[in-house]
C-alpha cells in the first residue's frame, strides 16, 4: 500500500493492499516509486488474483489515473518519469530490459536494452533507473554490480563499477 503524510507527519490517505483484502486498489509488492509534477507512478511488481505487475499512475490526492497491468512477465521493478512528464521509464528484471511507456495511456513506446548479460548494454537484474537533466538514463544493475548509462535514443553509451568496496566499485546497488 501506499500512505501519504503532510509536511509535519500526520497521516493523510493510504490506497492499495493485498489482493486477498478488499481493497479497491490492488497492490502487494510496490517497489519503487516516482513523482513529476501533479504526477505519482508506482511500479507494482505483484498484485491481483494472476499476480501481475504493473504500473500505476496516480494525482496528488491518491486517485488512480491510469494503470497498466503486465501478465506473466516484464514485472516492473525500478520506475522513472523524463524531465517532461511525459513518459513512463521502468525496469524489468524478468526481461533484463528498460521500457518506455508514454504516459498518458501507458502506450508502449519503446524496449531497450540487449536482455539478460555482462556485456556492454546486457543487463542482470537492472533494479532502479533514473535520468539526467539531458534525459540519459542510469540503471543500477545489482547482480553485475554496476551502473550503465544509456542516450536519450536509448542506446548504450557505458558502465561502471564491479565488485567490491574500493573507490568505483559497487556491492550490490540498490
Amino acid at each position: 500500500k501506499i500512505k501519504k503524510f503532510s509536511n509535519d507527519g500526520t497521516f493523510i490517505k493510504k490506497v492499495g493492499g493485498c489482493g486477498n483484502r478488499d481493497y479497491t486498489i490492488d497492490m502487494y509488492l510496490p517497489e519503487d516509486i516516482a513523482i513529476c509534477g501533479n504526477y505519482i507512478a508506482i511500479a507494482n511488481t505483484h498484485g491481483g488474483s494472476n499476480w501481475q505487475g504493473s504500473i500505476k499512475v496516480f494525482d496528488l490526492d491518491l486517485n488512480i489515473v491510469s494503470e497498466r497491468m503486465f501478465p506473466g512477465k516484464g514485472y516492473p521493478y525500478g520506475v522513472a518519469w523524463d524531465a517532461n512528464c511525459e513518459y513512463i521509464y521502468y525496469t524489468s528484471v524478468q526481461t533484463q530490459k528498460i521500457y518506455k511507456l508514454r504516459a498518458s495511456g501507458l502506450n508502449h513506446y519503446s524496449t531497450f536494452g540487449n536482455g539478460y548479460g555482462t556485456g556492454s548494454g546486457y543487463m542482470i537484474y537492472p533494479i532502479h533507473l533514473d535520468l539526467d537533466s539531458n534525459g540519459n538514463i542510469y540503471v543500477a544493475e545489482f547482480w553485475n554490480h554496476r551502473v550503465s548509462k544509456f542516450d536519450t535514443n536509448n542506446d548504450f553509451v557505458k558502465s561502471w563499477g564491479s565488485y567490491g568496496s574500493a573507490n568505483g566499485n559497487f556491492t550490490y546497488p540498490w
